[in-house]
Order: structure tokens, then C-alpha cells, then sequence
């Protein structure tokens, strides 16, 4: 478990979200299911949060590391104070993004291994692979 306090410090550390949008960011992660908070105090992982991050990691996917996050949202204020073009970013991210995507679907097989052990009542064996 995760005091909401410290969940804050740790997105301020990495340079995920600002004092406006870091609120957003919980809820979103709250609405998603990827963790809950217990007793309206700490942020506990669930279990499909937890899944996603061991399913990234099986395959090396940065998608769960603050870095990566962080990165985008750093290039986001660059956009915002005029010294980058949104346009490139977008180019940028786009290129950084498809190379990883091509990875999830090639390696969905692995990812769905390395989840299935927190959701182990899922009969996964009629799932289509795209």
C-alpha cells in the first residue's frame, strides 16, 4: 500500500502530471481498476494492475516505468513553452510507440502467460489471438 501523499511525491519526482492534473491522473488509474484505495488513505495494487505491469515486464515493455511516462510529459511541456513542435512529438512518440505495440501483439502469448497467475479462474484457451 501507497499513502496518497506519497503516490504525489513519487509522480512530482518523476515529472508525472502537474499540481492540476495529478488528481485526473489517480482517478484514472481508480476508474481503470488498476489499484484501489483502502480506507480512503492508501493505494493498493489490484489485481489486474498488477497483471499489466508483470505482462510489460515479461516482455521488456517500458509501458509501466515512471521514465516513460515521465518522458512524455516532459515533451508535452516543452510543446507547451514553445520549444518543441507538437507536431514532431507527436512523429517522435508515434515511432517510439509502434515498435512496442508491433512487440504486445507479437508477444501477447507471453504477456497473457505471465497474467494468468493473477487471474487464475480465466480459461484463456478460446481467447483469439489478433
Amino acid at each position: 500500500p501507497l499513502e496518497e501523499g506519497d503516490l504525489i511525491r513519487m509522480m512530482s519526482h518523476y515529472g508525472i502530471g502537474t499540481d492540476a492534473t495529478m488528481a485526473q491522473h489517480i482517478k484514472t488509474v481508480l476508474e481503470r481498476c488498476y489499484a484501489t484505495k483502502v480506507n480512503g488513505l492508501c493505494f493498493s495494487p489490484t489485481a489486474l494492475g498488477t497483471a499489466l505491469v508483470t505482462g510489460y515486464e515479461g516482455i521488456g515493455a517500458d509501458l509501466a516505468r515512471p521514465a516513460f511516462r515521465a518522458k512524455m510529459e516532459q515533451d508535452m511541456n516543452l510543446i507547451a513553452a514553445g520549444q518543441r513542435n507538437k507536431n514532431q512529438v507527436i512523429s517522435d512518440w508515434m515511432a517510439a510507440m509502434i515498435p512496442i505495440y508491433d512487440k504486445v501483439v507479437r508477444m501477447q502469448g507471453r504477456i497473457l502467460e505471465k497474467m494468468q497467475p493473477f487471474f487464475s479462474r480465466v480459461n484463456t484457451n478460446n481467447w483469439r489471438m489478433i
